[in-house]
C-alpha cells in the first residue's frame, strides 16, 4: 500500500465508505477487483471481516477478505487462475486463497462465496455445523452467520457503500464485542469464537456486552468436548492448536488483559491451572500473585528497559516465560507451550515463539546465584548473556530483579554483567565481529575437530578482553594454542 493511501484511511476524520475506497485502491493484492467485475457485470465483490473492521479503527489489515457473489465456484475458481496462483483453502467452505500477478511476496487474499451454517449436533465444533454455500445468497445472510457484529460489516466494491445490518459501526464506535444474534446459538456453532471474543477484547481494549459475556461463562465447557472417532478414542472437538492460537493473539497484545478474562470466565482454569491458582494466591505481605504478575509485566514493557537491551516490544518468548517465573514448578509453562502448540507461528508472524527458548529462559531465570559474572570467561558470557538468546536472558533477569526489587549478592551480579556488558558491546551497543573463523584455523594447518571450537573460544576471549584488537594478532594468538596443543608436556 502507498503510503498516501495509508494516510488517508487512517483519517478517522473521513467518511468510512472513503477510508475503505482508500484501503481497496491502495492495496496490491486487490488490483484484481476491478477487471473482474468488469467481466462478470452480475457479480458482486465484497470486503468482510476483520478487514473492514480494522480499516474502519485506523489499523493496517494484514489480512485481505473477501465475499464474491453472483458467480459459480467453478467459474470464479477459472478466472482467478488465469489471473494469479490460487489454491482451494476448504473444499468444504468453498474458500480460496489467491495471490494475483505482481502481489510478490504478500500474503493471500481469502476469498468465499456466502453461506449460511446452522448447528447440527451441539458439541462447539465447526465440524459440526450444517454449512450452505450458495453464490446467489445475499451479503446480508452471509454477514447473519459471522462472530461478532463489529465483524459483520461489509464493503461493497462495486457499489462503494457499506452493509452494516448489526450495527457494527455503533459498536465499533463504542468499544463493544456483541455476538451477532444469539450468542448462545453463535458459540453453539463454534466454540472457538468464545475465545475470539476474549482475545478481541485484549487486542482492541473492547468491553464485552453483558449476555455475549454471560454465554462466554455459561458455555466455556464446549471448549473440553470430545468425540469418539473411528479407531475408539477421543480426540477434543476443539483442537489444542486453536487453544494455543487464540491465547497467544491475546496474550501478546495484551497479557495481564488476557489472563483477567481467561480467569473470570474460568477458562484459565481449564488450561494453565497452576497460573490460575497463583493469580488468586494472597502472598504473605498482602498481595496477590496478580499484584505480582502484573508489576513484572509493566516492568518489561517499559521504554527505557526495552530500549536498553535494543528491542521495541519484549520479546515473546520472555513474555510467555514470565507466566512461570513465580511458580513453584515451572515446568508447567513449557509443557503448556508444547500442549497448546505455541510453536503453531511462522518466524514473520507477530505471534511466532520459540518454545525451546522458553524452557531455557526459565531453567536460566536464577543464573546469578550460581554463577559470578566476573569469573565468566568471555566468550561464555557471550554466548549466555549477549547475542539474540543471551540478550532475552539479560532482559529477563533484570526485569524479574527490578520488579522482585531483590537485593544481595543476585542484585549485586547483575550490576556486574551489566558493565561487563557495556564494555564489551562498546559505543555501538553492538558485539565486535569474531576476528577469524574456522577456515582461517584450517589455514594454519589444524585439522578438522572438536579442538577448533577450544582454539576459537580463546581468541574470543582475548578479542572481547581487548587483548586482540586486529586478525594479525588473531592469527598469532591461535598459533601459540595451536603449539600449545601440540606440546609434548600437554600430551597425555
Amino acid at each position: 500500500m502507498h503510503s498516501g493511501d495509508l494516510m488517508r484511511y487512517q483519517n478517522l476524520a473521513l467518511r468510512e465508505e472513503d477510508r475503505l475506497r482508500a484501503y481497496f485502491e491502495g492495496e496490491e493484492r486487490l488490483t484484481w477487483v476491478s477487471l473482474f467485475l468488469a467481466d462478470h457485470e452480475e457479480a458482486g465483490a465484497y470486503l468482510v471481516g476483520g478487514t473492514v473492521r480494522d480499516v474502519l479503527l485506523g489499523l493496517y489489515p494484514s489480512d485481505a477478505d473477501l465475499v464474491i457473489r453472483g458467480i459459480a465456484f467453478d467459474q470464479l475458481r477459472a478466472w482467478l487462475n488465469r489471473h494469479g496462483a490460487l489454491t482451494v483453502a476448504g473444499e468444504r467452505f468453498q474458500t480460496l486463497k489467491f495471490i494475483p500477478h505482481g502481489a510478490g511476496n504478500r500474503e493471500p487474499v481469502d476469498i468465499a462465496l456466502p453461506r449460511t451454517e446452522m448447528v447440527g449436533e451441539e458439541s462447539g465444533g465447526r465440524g459440526d455445523q450444517l454449512v450452505h454455500v450458495d453464490p446467489m445468497l445475499s451479503i446480508e445472510a452471509d454477514l447473519s452467520r459471522r462472530d461478532f457484529t463489529v465483524n459483520a460489516i461489509a464493503y461493497d466494491m462495486r457499489d462503494d457503500m457499506l452493509i452494516d445490518p448489526f450495527a457494527g459501526l455503533r459498536d465499533l464506535a463504542t468499544g463493544i464485542i456483541r455476538a451477532v444474534g444469539s450468542p448462545y446459538e453463535r458459540y453453539a456453532e463454534d466454540a472457538t469464537r468464545i475465545l475470539r471474543a476474549l482475545r478481541f477484547s485484549a487486542r482492541l481494549r473492547f468491553a464485552i456486552e453483558g449476555e455475549t459475556w454471560e454465554a462466554i461463562k455459561t458455555l466455556a465447557h464446549l471448549l473440553q468436548n470430545t468425540r469418539t472417532i473411528e479407531d475408539g478414542t477421543h480426540r477434543y472437538v476443539i483442537p489444542r492448536e486453536l487453544i494455543g492460537r487464540e491465547f497467544l493473539l491475546g496474550f501478546f497484545a495484551h497479557p495481564m488483559h488476557t489472563l483477567k478474562l481467561w480467569d473470570e470466565t474460568g477458562v484459565l482454569k481449564l488450561y494453565l491451572p497452576d497460573v490460575y491458582a497463583f493469580l488468586r494466591h494472597e502472598m504473605e505481605d498482602g498481595t496477590s500473585g496478580r499484584y505480582r504478575l502484573k508489576a513484572l509485566y509493566e516492568v518489561m514493557f517499559a521504554p527505557g528497559l526495552l530500549k536498553m537491551y535494543g528491542f521495541t516490544k519484549p520479546p515473546n518468548e520472555v513474555v510467555v516465560a514470565a507466566l512461570g517465573i513465580f511458580l513453584d514448578d515451572k515446568s508447567v509453562i513449557t509443557n503448556a507451550s508444547t500442549h497448546l502448540f505455541f510453536h503453531q507461528f511462522a518466524k514473520r508472524h507477530s505471534a511466532h515463539v520459540a518454545t525451546q527458548e522458553i524452557a531455557w529462559l526459565l531453567a536460566n531465570h536464577d543464573l546469578f546465584s550460581h554463577y559470578d559474572p566476573a569469573s565468566m570467561r568471555p566468550s561464555h558470557f557471550e554466548r549466555t548473556l549477549l547475542g539474540d538468546r543471551g540478550a532475552k536472558l539479560f532482559f529477563f533477569l533484570h526485569a524479574i530483579s527490578l520488579a522482585t526489587g531483590r537485593h544481595g549478592l543476585e542484585e549485586d551480579r547483575l550490576h556486574t554483567a551489566r558493565m561487563l556488558r557495556t564494555r564489551i558491546l562498546g559505543a555501538s551497543g553492538r558485539l565486535p565481529p569474531a576476528l577469524i573463523s574456522g577456515s582461517d584455523i584450517a589455514a594454519i594447518g589444524l585439522s578438522a575437530g572438536p579442538v577448533y571450537r577450544d582454539i576459537l573460544d580463546g581468541v574470543r576471549d582475548a578479542q572481547l578482553a581487548g587483548r586482540a584488537q586486529t586478525k594479525e594478532e588473531a592469527l598469532r594468538l591461535a598459533r601459540q594454542l595451536i603449539d600449545n596443543l601440540n606440546s609434548p608436556s600437554l600430551r597425555v
